[in-house]
């Protein structure tokens, strides 16, 4: 860092060192803040008590509804797979009936 070649940038380099400088807190100050803190309102308590609880009945109520719908879908899932299944041994049958016609076809034409 540069010093300052200007008086009136002298002057105010010592002015913001002394405004930014460390105060240290009187002890009223000290004992003031650590009694507030101490000291929680009575209605705090009571209030994070409610909170709590109204927390509870909200996790109570939407637990088994969340519950409920991942079961449906499990059970789509399972009726999916089972459609799947289904129409791939139909398909698989349809070809194999499709495969027994090409090859009688093709036997009938090497016999003639």
């Amino acid at each position: 860092m540069m010093p300052p070649h200007n008086p009136d940038d002298i002057d105010l380099d010592l002015e913001l060192r002394q405004a930014l400088r460390r105060v240290e807190p009187s002890r009223d100050f000290s004992a003031l803040s650590y009694a507030l803190q101490s000291t929680a309102p009575r209605g705090w308590t009571s209030s994070r008590g409610l909170l709590a609880l109204a927390a509870a009945i909200v996790l109570m109520v939407s637990l088994p509804a969340g519950v409920v719908q991942y079961q449906a879908r499990q059970q789509r899932r399972e009726e999916a797979r089972a459609d799947l299944i289904k129409a791939l041994r139909i398909t698989r049958s349809k070809l194999e009936k499709t495969q027994q016609m090409v090859v009688r076809q093709l036997d009938r034409r090497n016999t003639l």
